[in-house]
This record gives structure tokens, C-alpha cells and sequence, in this order.
């Protein structure tokens, strides 16, 4: 590889050439793509094409039967899966993600007061500071009763409750990459604009994305750039405009034609 710029003209992540297989079948194969603070980039693709895949690798979260063929991934230049220590580092300081029905990850045992305080516990947030940072958070994603929330069991709350008490947990101490897989999957229309709508406050912040999803619509409305996913392969990528008015893949063509007929 040709010497990279200086780190100061560095993408804030970048992903060369990326191949992975997993059971011995590649998922992935030779994908870019680059990403700088404040951009979100919507990734589209029916089920099995990689998505998912992608965003378990740039964490350092692969199955045990998944394995890296070929290519890297940088953050600040700092290449990550060469350096598993880097990445976890990174992966728990900088890095959060918001998984396919996030509620789902919740104890139905224990309080969400009990949960959310072990998670703070654990990335070092000081006992004096917590009660207002986890009031402040669940505020923050539509909750107007936060005391309410933090005393109940997840099961005495609704699904899309749930999910916005797991995302404020996630997203707790404003991570710098937020990949979301899926987020949307599981919610009604107005839940899932609410949801995307609460995502881009984050990227206003300064926070980068990267969306994971089936959906080019809603790709489309939180992406600043579209990347087409099909068979682990890159189909085309551009800013969501000229994707969404004048695509130049087949692939594509047919997703955008599949809304026109399901608006119809």
C-alpha cells in the first residue's frame, strides 16, 4: 500500500478492499468506503448481503466462524484489524451500536434504573453524576417522565419504549461513530420517522452514522450518502440525490421501483 496522508487529511474511518468470510463463505468482498465526522452514510440491502456484517467488523464483533480475507479498516488512520487492542479500545470508547430491536437487549429481571447504573458503573461514570446524565438521556430520546422509566421493569414498558430507554443507554456518553443495524425494522411508520429524526440530532452534534437497512426510503431520509449492498458486493454509491433521482445500476432501479409500486 502506497504511504497515506498525514493524519490530519485523514477520512475519519475508512474500509479498503474489505473481504470476509464466514463458515468459509465470503459475505464481503473488496468493500470501501470512507466516512468523516457529522456524515451519515445509509447502507442499503435485502437480507444476507453483508450489511450487518460490515458494521460487526469495524466493532471487532465477527462470529467465532468469521474471519477477515483480506483488507482494513482505519480510524484516524490508525489501521484497527491489525490491532485488536486498538479496536476494542476504540469499539467501547468511540464507537456504539444500536442493534436490530435494541429492547430485546434489556434484562427483564432487573430495574432499568439497576441496568442503566451498571453501564455508567462500568465505563467509569462517577455516582454523583448519574442520576442527572440518565435523566438527561432519556429526555433526550422522548421520554417526559425519565423516574417513571428508570423504576419500572422493561416488560411494564412498550416495545417502543423499550427500544428508546436501550438506545439512550447506548448512546449514554455521545459516542463518535454510531452504526445502527436495523433499528427501524420492528417500528410502526411514526415510530421509525421519530426514531431516524432523533438520530440526526446526533449527527448535528458531530457524531458520524452509518445505517444499516432494507429500506432506501428510509436510508434516503437519514443518509447524506447511499452505499447499494448486493451479495457482499459494492452495486453503486453517491450522495442519496443523485442516487434517489438518476441511479445507474439495475440493482438499484429495481429498489426504487419496488416503493413507486408499493406507493401505487
Amino acid at each position: 500500500m502506497s504511504e497515506r496522508k498525514r493524519s490530519s487529511q485523514l477520512p475519519f474511518l475508512a474500509v479498503e478492499h474489505l473481504a470476509i468470510e464466514v463458515a468459509k463463505k465470503r459475505v464481503l468482498d473488496d468493500v470501501s468506503l470512507s466516512l468523516e465526522a457529522g456524515e451519515a452514510l445509509s447502507i442499503i440491502g435485502a437480507s444476507g448481503s453483508g450489511k450487518s456484517t460490515l458494521l460487526r467488523a469495524i466493532l471487532g464483533l465477527l462470529p467465532h466462524e468469521g474471519r477477515v480475507v483480506d483488507g482494513e479498516i482505519f480510524y484516524h488512520g490508525a489501521p484497527l484489524l491489525r490491532n485488536a487492542a486498538l479496536q476494542k479500545e476504540v469499539a467501547g470508547r468511540d464507537f456504539a451500536m444500536v442493534f436490530q430491536n435494541p429492547g430485546n437487549y434489556l434484562n427483564p429481571t432487573l430495574r432499568v434504573r439497576r441496568q442503566y447504573e451498571d453501564f455508567l458503573r462500568t465505563h467509569g461514570v462517577l455516582e454523583k453524576d448519574r442520576e442527572t446524565l440518565m435523566a438527561e438521556r432519556l429526555r433526550a430520546v422522548g421520554f417526559t417522565e425519565p423516574k417513571r422509566v428508570l423504576a419500572a421493569y422493561p416488560f411494564q414498558l412498550s416495545g417502543g419504549e423499550r427500544q428508546r430507554t436501550a438506545t439512550a443507554i447506548t448512546l449514554t456518553l455521545s459516542p463518535k461513530l454510531i452504526l445502527l443495524d436495523e433499528p427501524t425494522s420492528a417500528l410502526d411508520p411514526i415510530a421509525s420517522l421519530d426514531f431516524l429524526d432523533r438520530m440526526k440530532g446526533y449527527r448535528e452534534r458531530g457524531a458520524a452514522l452509518i445505517f444499516v437497512t432494507h429500506n432506501i426510503r428510509a436510508g434516503a431520509y437519514l443518509g447524506d450518502r447511499l452505499l447499494i449492498l448486493k451479495d457482499g458486493r459494492i452495486v453503486e454509491t453517491g450522495s442519496t440525490k443523485e442516487i434517489m433521482t438518476s441511479p445507474q445500476e439495475a440493482y438499484t432501479k429495481e429498489l426504487l421501483a419496488a416503493i413507486l409500486e408499493v406507493k401505487a
